[in-house]
């Protein structure tokens, strides 16, 4: 799954966040594609915990990236297109922004002090859940799929050992992923993907409610 990449500096505090967020927006005055300025700032909310640094790339839409200062990291938020100049930024061009911003800011900042994670942009579900995906694998390829998965009992029974497969396991796996995942990777219509989404978190909730209330035996 091609997947937005998330950097983030982990700093163990507070305190040294928003003095990484003053060295950034300290580096970035000056730097010829990373621009932080009074001017910018001045159209956002002020927040002492966020730098809004103006991206100007070449081949690049104009955008603003959101850098934020947490309880014990320094995050890029978000990446958004500045002064009209696209509708949204391409996973691609956001990609290769945050790769760039890393290694010309975040990197010569922060690498001899600070662990620092940037994820991949091309991301394998059976990465993300191991032990679990060879359920969801099952129930994909059951009889009724992919148009309904849900219908006979045997395959809801398959949908079924890959929740409890799931919450055994421990392993998270987002809504938003497995949304993905169905519709890019798998190519089911939108329809039985959003079915299938609305059962998922109503179904984890259920499980996750079980255990508070109920205990496991």
């Amino acid at each position: 799954m091609k997947k937005y990449k998330d950097l983030t500096v982990h700093t163990g505090s507070f305190e040294k966040s928003l003095l990484g967020i003053v060295a950034i927006g300290a580096k970035c005055q000056q730097h010829q594609y990373f621009k932080y300025s009074d001017e910018i700032e001045q159209m956002y909310q002020a927040d002492d915990r966020m730098n809004h640094i103006l991206v100007n790339l070449p081949s690049v839409p104009s955008a603003v990236m959101l850098v934020y200062a947490s309880e014990s990291d320094i995050k890029v938020l978000n990446i958004v297109p500045f002064n009209h100049s696209c509708d949204r930024i391409e996973k691609d061009v956001y990609n290769h922004i945050v790769d760039t911003f890393n290694e010309m800011i975040i990197t010569p900042l922060f690498s001899k002090e600070y662990a620092i994670d940037c994820t991949k942009d091309d991301v394998s579900i059976q990465d993300i859940i191991p032990q679990s995906f060879p359920m969801l694998n099952r129930w994909t390829h059951c009889p009724g799929a992919p148009n309904s998965p849900f219908i006979h009992q045997f395959d809801l029974e398959l949908w079924f050992d890959f929740l409890c497969a799931l919450h055994t396991h421990g392993e998270e796996l987002s809504s938003g992923d497995l949304e993905q995942w169905l519709s890019e990777d798998n190519g089911w219509d939108d329809e039985t993907v959003t079915d299938a989404i609305i059962r998922y978190e109503t179904e984890r909730d259920l499980l996750n409610y079980y255990d508070s209330h109920y205990g496991r035996n």
